[in-house]
């Protein structure tokens, strides 16, 4: 049953690295990669909204804080799995990645959670779509697999979810 997940997830992943590119997308999809590695500019907008929103700077660090958490469990899982990048025939990756590993994928794991913590501070819509948009891009260029991004956002997910239950608890203090 597991090379036949294997097998479908290979194929839709191919799919998805063979649909029409316009030249346009691809550039604002690879620059979207490289702001978010590692998760860098999730960490520049919770540095900002410390900095700038003194009344919601817990909530602010708890963000931030949380997309930290998410970062660290992704690279730790993404180096256990070992699982190799997508390598399609005739068809490079069209975003540099910082790791050689695919699983999960750390960029929508981080956009996941960030779109739940940061959601307590900044309208919710423009950030889930963020996520969505991130999720999408990686089998698009070529860079994960299905099942990468599925198991992404359900870490980010968990540890969105985490940090929300978690600034519950602290406030009830």
């Amino acid at each position: 049953m597991t090379s036949r997940l294997q097998e479908l997830d290979a194929r839709a992943s191919t799919r998805l690295r063979r649909l029409p590119h316009a030249a346009a997308t691809d550039r604002v999809l690879a620059a979207a990669s490289r702001l978010t590695d590692r998760g860098r500019g999730w960490y520049a907008l919770g540095i900002a909204g410390v900095a700038l929103d003194r009344d919601r700077r817990v909530d602010w660090l708890l963000a931030t804080a949380t997309v930290t958490l998410t970062e660290m469990l992704s690279e730790r899982i993404k180096h256990v799995a070992a699982r190799p990048r997508p390598n399609v025939k005739g068809l490079p990756h069209l975003a540099a990645t910082p790791s050689p590993f695919s699983f999960p994928s750390s960029h929508t794991a981080d956009a996941v959670a960030a779109s739940i913590a940061f959601g307590r501070v900044l309208p919710r819509a423009p950030l889930r779509i963020a996520a969505l948009v991130q999720a999408a891009s990686r089998p698009y260029l070529g860079v994960h697999y299905v099942s990468d991004v599925i198991a992404g956002a359900a870490l980010g997910l968990a540890t969105g979810r985490l940090a929300g239950v978690w600034g519950i608890l602290t406030r009830a203090r």
